[in-house]
């Protein structure tokens, strides 16, 4: 059986669990905002995941460069709406401030404009195989730093409230 032939059945499978479970946490779980950024987090997955399966299922290469952005696109508020849900986590009081989110929503908001530019994917080459690939530019360094920062504050914040956990 060809990859292609068992890699969409699993799209789809994927794809209906994390809807799913979006939907029970948004309706069973305590309402705080880590639950609404938990489901927020989840439908950013999804959309990065649809991106991606899209990138990879189409043969031209505009069409290719275009979802490979997107996907990019989708993968910034993949990584922050992740950062939010890991920084509320557990709290007992709205951690997110106003401020908090214009600021780092402006900067969301940057990266996120900024992925669909040549700065990250600047053209598509057809490598040895014959597969498509993106050539990433220079401000693939600013997309990646801004992932990582995301995702480091966010394990950050997990170690420190296991630190400061009791029982």
């Amino acid at each position: 059986m060809l990859y292609q032939q068992i890699e969409f059945p699993f799209f789809i499978i994927a794809t209906i669990a994390n809807i799913s479970l979006a939907i029970v946490v948004l309706r069973y779980s305590p309402k705080t905002q880590a639950r609404y950024l938990f489901s927020i987090f989840v439908f950013a997955q999804v959309a990065w995941m649809i991106t991606n399966y899209l990138a990879f299922s189409v043969h031209g290469t505009s069409s290719f460069l275009y979802l490979s952005r997107l996907t990019m696109f989708t993968a910034t508020f993949h990584a922050f709406f992740f950062f939010l849900f890991i920084h509320t986590f557990l709290e007992k009081y709205n951690m997110i401030t106003r401020w908090f989110m214009v600021s780092m929503g402006s900067l969301v908001l940057g990266v996120a404009a900024f992925t669909l530019t040549p700065y990250v994917f600047s053209e598509v080459q057809i490598d040895a195989t014959g597969q498509l690939t993106p050539v990433p530019g220079t401000g693939i360094v600013f997309f990646g730093a801004f992932v990582a920062f995301c995702v480091l504050w966010a394990f950050y914040s997990l170690v420190r409230k296991y630190r400061a956990s009791e029982g």
